[in-house]
């Protein structure tokens, strides 16, 4: 009985989601639209934010794992493990990373196999 109503529950929150104006837009237009939210992020936030976006919805998720311009952006206090994934994501797309000098050894690590597509600030 309790999955029953589970699933009910789970097919109206999909379909409420599907109904919703922004996700009649095409994939392309909903992803420019993360972007020019991400823009004026503070650096450090934008895992935060896109973190935000990416839970909103199954349908934002899938853009947001899709899209690598939106993950083209990592600052040292994101760490290390979110710096693979924005690696893999990102995919060939040039990356903006914000660290501090001296740099640590394990983000050295993490980024010298990208120097030849990273933007530094």
């Amino acid at each position: 009985m309790h999955r029953e109503v589970d699933d009910a529950i789970f097919a109206a929150r999909e379909q409420h989601n599907a109904d919703l104006l922004i996700n009649s837009f095409p994939p392309e237009r909903r992803m420019s639209i993360f972007q020019e939210v991400l823009e004026p992020v503070k650096r450090g936030s934008v895992k935060r934010a896109l973190g935000a976006i990416s839970l909103a919805c199954r349908h934002w998720n899938r853009i947001t794992m899709n899209s690598p311009a939106l993950w083209t952006r990592w600052s040292e206090s994101d760490g290390p493990e979110y710096l693979k994934r924005v690696r893999v994501l990102s995919k060939s797309r040039g990356l903006t990373i914000d660290f501090s000098i001296p740099i640590s050894y394990q983000i050295w690590n993490a980024i010298k196999e990208e120097m030849y597509r990273i933007t530094c600030t």
